[in-house]
């Protein structure tokens, strides 16, 4: 299985593990839709041809300091 399988198949599992999950419908609801948009960005990263875990994480830190960045420079 490739790194991309492999991540995608995680993802399935934490969103069938939360839609079995006995918490608030609000909470899970709100779990899932977080848990899909997460797995539509990993397809794209994962997808990028060549790409290995290293670099897969490599991309995602960025993309969190670049988020971190435009909060703390937002003006309110």
């Amino acid at each position: 299985m490739g790194l991309k399988e492999g991540i995608l198949e995680r993802c399935d599992r934490n969103i069938a593990e939360m839609e079995k999950s006995n918490c608030s419908s609000s909470t899970k609801k709100h779990s899932i839709e977080r848990s899909q948009a997460s797995k539509q960005i990993l397809e794209i990263i994962c997808g990028i041809q060549g790409i290995n875990a290293y670099t897969a994480m490599q991309i995602l830190k960025e993309t969190e300091s670049i988020i971190n960045d435009a909060i703390m420079f937002k003006k309110f």
